[in-house]
């Protein structure tokens, strides 16, 4: 159970992601996160792993920050292997750095 938890946790915090780039922080609500999530919208799901959309976001960006410095840790051995791992962590800072430029005006404590 405790593992099936992470994935969900896991699930929830990609669905975030992927709201809050979409439509900002402010015009997401957690009905969109968990449709995106496969949970029933409206039934409050997300509220099993976290307190409130604010704690959503910051749980989201530790988690991609985290899943990024995963991705670069290993040396590359070649050229080719550096530009991938660059490539992949771009990729897993899109949604982030959309955030960021969208909606940090809001957060101004961060």
């Amino acid at each position: 159970m405790v593992a099936e938890d992470g994935i969900a946790r896991s699930r929830v915090l990609a669905a975030a992601l992927r709201c809050f780039a979409r439509r900002g922080f402010a015009g997401t609500t957690l009905a969109h996160i968990e449709s995106e999530a496969g949970l029933s919208p409206g039934a409050g799901g997300t509220y099993r792993h976290f307190p409130s959309k604010r704690a959503m976001l910051e749980a989201a960006v530790e988690y991609v920050l985290a899943r990024t410095d995963e991705q670069l840790a290993p040396e590359p051995t070649s050229l080719d292997g550096a530009a991938r791992l660059a490539l992949a962590g771009m990729d897993e800072l899109r949604d982030l750095t959309r955030i960021v430029l969208r909606d940090l005006d809001h957060f101004p404590n961060c």
